[in-house]
């Protein structure tokens, strides 16, 4: 499989993500229910290229995903969140097209 897409109004969990490494997009929209974690088995998405995610994730850490070198893509939109979590900051840092839409966000002072 190349391409996985989740998009529900209510959902309880979200399928474990590991043993699926061929996978080259990664799209999951919840955006009504508050999740307690990313899906688990992020960081073994080798081939991924491509990853949106939308929902409420609040301050929870993000996964690391050095062993994702392939993405070039990623949009993550967060109702909740109002700081950037750190591996979430260490993949903005190495991904080009990387965006994040969080109306929350404090942003640090300056």
């Amino acid at each position: 499989m190349e391409k996985l897409t989740v998009r529900a109004a209510r959902v309880e969990f979200v399928p474990a993500l590991a043993g699926w490494t061929s996978l080259k997009e990664l799209n999951i929209s919840l955006p009504d229910k508050p999740m307690g974690a990313y899906p688990e088995g992020m960081e073994t998405l080798v081939h991924l290229k491509k990853m949106e995610l939308t929902g409420c994730f609040n301050n929870i850490e993000f996964p690391e995903l050095s062993g994702c070198k392939k993405l070039e893509f990623v949009r993550i939109t967060d109702r909740s969140m109002n700081r950037v979590p750190a591996n979430m900051e260490a993949l903005r840092s190495r991904v080009a097209d990387f965006k994040l839409i969080a109306p929350y966000l404090i942003k640090p002072s300056e």
